[in-house]
């Protein structure tokens, strides 16, 4: 008997590695596919007026992404803050029960929007979702008509990242949105070139119009 369930479980686990690694294997020929869209240059074109780029991130990959962004566009970045914590392994486990329970961070200080015409928001995929701090933040910020570009960032899958974010965003002129799998650093340069496409996507017909003020 012993022995018989014995096998059962030698067979469940080496199936269940199997499968792991079939999974591990597609995505990374899913992403070599993606990455192979972006083999020839482009410029980056875009009128955006100013831009600010408002992100939260764990693993850096965000802040990664934030950056590239800004500097691309000429654009201010700047870190989404919370008064909660969050740091690795606990997060994943305290993320979900928030999550479920829908109890969203306080902001530590909202950003000024004052004078930015386009404003990127962005931060990983959590559970499915956006990542705690993006609720705080939308929760508790008006965009005053301005063009808001959310983007995420994730191990495979966006999820309902856009949904959500459309869903409680207040207040915005919601523009194109775009995800980023995380790609090794041999692939920089076909990353900008995705990030400039997008951007290129994004620019004004007309001149930028005033948004309104901050309440």
């Amino acid at each position: 008997m012993y022995k018989y369930i014995f096998f059962i479980l030698i067979v469940g686990i080496i199936g269940g590695f199997g499968f792991y690694k079939y999974r591990q294997h597609e995505t990374r020929l899913k992403m070599l596919d993606e990455i192979s869209q972006y083999s020839e240059d482009v410029k980056f074109q875009a009128d955006l007026g100013k831009v600010l780029v408002l992100y939260y991130s764990l693993d850096g990959h965000t802040k990664d992404i934030a950056e590239r962004i800004a500097k691309i566009s000429n654009g201010d970045v700047l870190p989404i803050q919370v008064l909660d914590t969050y740091e690795k392994p606990l997060v994943y486990w305290k993320s979900k029960k928030y999550l479920d329970k829908k109890l969203y961070p306080s902001m530590d200080r909202l950003p000024s929007l004052d004078g930015y015409h386009t404003i990127f928001v962005g931060g990983p995929v959590w559970w499915g979702t956006m990542a705690l701090p993006l609720y705080g933040l939308l929760d508790n910020l008006s965009f005053g008509g301005r063009r808001v570009v959310p983007f995420s960032t994730q191990a495979s899958n966006y999820g309902n990242f856009f949904v959500d974010f459309a869903a409680r965003v207040k207040n915005a002129n919601l523009l194109e949105s775009e995800n980023f799998n995380n790609w090794p650093s041999d692939y920089d340069t076909q990353l900008n070139r995705k990030i400039i496409i997008w951007l290129n996507k994004l620019s004004y017909v007309d001149e930028p119009e005033e948004s309104e003020p901050e309440q």
